[in-house]
């Protein structure tokens, strides 16, 4: 029996179930199998048989409690074993429009597990901020902040993803209020040199002094002064004709291997990269929390606008 027809006489075996006794304990039994064929269908790439599925169980309005953990506990399963074969944002957008508009009262640890089975579709997923929005970072439990087999902790990957995210929205739908929390949850926890990074790289974006900046950036650049992007990056600091500009393109292209650098009148672009560091300290507390009073300062100001949260519609 192949796995589409095991499917197929499961659901059929949940119809009948469900005529004879029409509970919601029967009518999760049956989203339950379609959830499973939904599966089945993503792990062969059988998209209709996906869609269909997870239509079906749409189409379910029950928003009982063992409902409400039979679907959270499928889709999260779902996520995890499909990891590799869920690349669409239209595909990961429907398993989360199954579970956004459940009812978590009381449910706390259902709904926060949740976020790590969709956290790892963030660097394709379209949809990954408005499901951060709707998670809400203040979520997160202390646990989450520590670090695990010497990866990033679970938050600070989240603050990464959502920086990298929102890096490519218009400066005017940046969001401030994440920028101070991200910098709150730095000065609280042990954080690797990439959300220095993240963070730089958004007072880059909106004005802050050359100085400031370059002192965020510092420990990230002693550490990853060999990536190409590093210097990519800092270059948007000066202005087009400057010196130090001309000098981070080329340290980025050697850094990218690039045999032939162009000759721009000998330029020592090593020493003024290098140079550009001279006397600058390394971050450290007072620095965070100077950065975040002018974060506070620019934000009261007016002259940036939030980014609009979208809000899923309950069916």
């Amino acid at each position: 029996m192949s796995s589409v027809e095991l499917y197929d006489k499961k659901i059929k075996l949940a119809l009948e179930t469900l005529a004879g006794k029409p509970t919601e304990a029967n009518y999760a039994l049956l989203a339950g199998c379609y959830i499973d064929a939904a599966g089945a269908g993503a792990a062969n790439g059988d998209w209709k048989t996906f869609f269909d599925c997870l239509k079906c169980v749409e189409l379910m309005s029950l928003r009982s409690k063992f409902y409400n953990n039979l679907i959270v506990n499928k889709v999260i399963a779902l996520c995890v074993k499909n990891r590799n074969t869920l690349q669409e944002s239209e595909v990961v957008d429907s398993l989360f429009d199954l579970v956004v508009n459940l009812d978590y009262n009381g449910d706390s640890t259902r709904r926060h597990n949740l976020f790590s089975a969709f956290h790892w579709f963030s660097k394709f997923w379209r949809g990954y901020l408005d499901f951060c929005d709707w998670w809400d970072f203040s979520n997160f439990r202390a646990e989450d902040f520590t670090f695990k087999d010497k990866r990033d902790s679970l938050a600070e990957s989240a603050y990464i993803a959502y920086s990298r995210r929102v890096a490519n929205h218009a400066v005017a739908e940046y969001t401030f209020d994440f920028y101070i929390d991200f910098i709150d949850k730095r000065l609280s926890n042990v954080f690797t040199v990439y959300a220095d990074y993240h963070i730089a790289t958004f007072m880059l974006r909106v004005g802050f002094d050359y100085k400031d900046v370059l002192r965020a950036y510092r420990s990230y650049i002693k550490l990853k002064h060999h990536k190409p992007w590093s210097w990519t990056t800092l270059s948007h600091l000066f202005t087009e004709d400057s010196v130090e500009r001309q000098a981070c393109v080329l340290f980025a292209q050697e850094c990218e291997g690039i045999a032939d650098l162009p000759q721009e009148s000998d330029l020592d672009y090593r020493k003024i990269c290098h140079d550009m560091f001279a006397g600058i300290d390394d971050p450290d507390r007072d620095f965070w929390l100077h950065v975040r009073t002018k974060l506070m300062e620019t934000k009261a100001c007016g002259k940036w606008t939030e980014r609009k949260k979208h809000k899923r519609k309950k069916n």
